[in-house]
């Protein structure tokens, strides 16, 4: 209260909202990068195991089928029906079923921690400017070295270069790392609602050990 006190007795009600409009503007790019970037990151790496899981299921060009290979020899070990059961299997293996994942936990957990590093070095220039505005609010109207966002950035630019804008860039995203799994569990809770992430997260402490992956695999069987 005394902040608020002594910040708007000094600079009025404006200096309680100096740096609102780039921190408004920071926040909304990397929540937008944060979940768009994983969202098309994730399609793409499903896309390209779905065509991975393709091509190995598929066989070589001219290669005998078995059935048709056993019915020319007149065999009939395998015949027309069993080609007829094969397809209703295949049909109903193929039919309409919740989303599953080609991907492991491990591999979109990665994936979330590369978005959030990505999104955030995009939008960590925003951020320093915003912070420079906020420290110079303190200063008071009569030591202020900034009028504004246009003013800050220059003056950045122009005494400290691009670096001004990277100050401290490396601590930060030290402590963003391990931060996907947000992402990862929003996935989740996307994917398979919050009722059965719930009951999984109740396993996970009831059994040490047993993730979402194992549960999903033992779901496939």
């Amino acid at each position: 209260m005394d902040t608020l006190n002594s910040t708007q007795r000094s600079g009025g009600l404006t200096a309680l909202y100096r740096g609102f409009g780039v921190s408004a503007t920071a926040i909304g790019a990397y929540k937008a990068l944060y979940f768009g970037l994983y969202d098309t990151a994730c399609a793409a790496m499903e896309q390209r195991a779905g065509w991975a899981a393709s091509a190995a299921g598929r066989r070589p060009h001219g290669a005998a089928v078995p059935w048709a290979a056993a019915t020319k020899s007149g065999s009939g070990a395998l015949g027309p029906s069993a080609s007829s059961t094969a397809a209703s299997s295949v049909s109903a293996t193929t039919g309409h079923q919740p989303r599953q994942h080609h991907l492991t936990l491990m591999q979109r957990w990665a994936t979330a921690n590369l978005v959030v590093l990505t999104a955030s070095s995009l939008t960590y220039p925003l951020d320093v400017v915003r912070k420079r505005l906020v420290a110079d609010t303190a200063l008071g109207p009569s030591r202020q070295q900034y009028r504004g966002f246009v003013d800050c950035v220059m003056k950045i630019a122009r005494t400290e270069g691009l670096g001004g804008f990277y100050r401290f860039y490396g601590y930060d995203m030290m402590l963003r790392l391990g931060g996907g799994i947000l992402l990862v569990l929003y996935d989740e809770l996307k994917t398979r609602g919050p009722g059965s992430v719930a009951r999984q997260l109740l396993s996970l402490v009831a059994q040490p050990g047993h993730g979402f992956h194992d549960q999903q695999e033992e779901q496939e069987r």
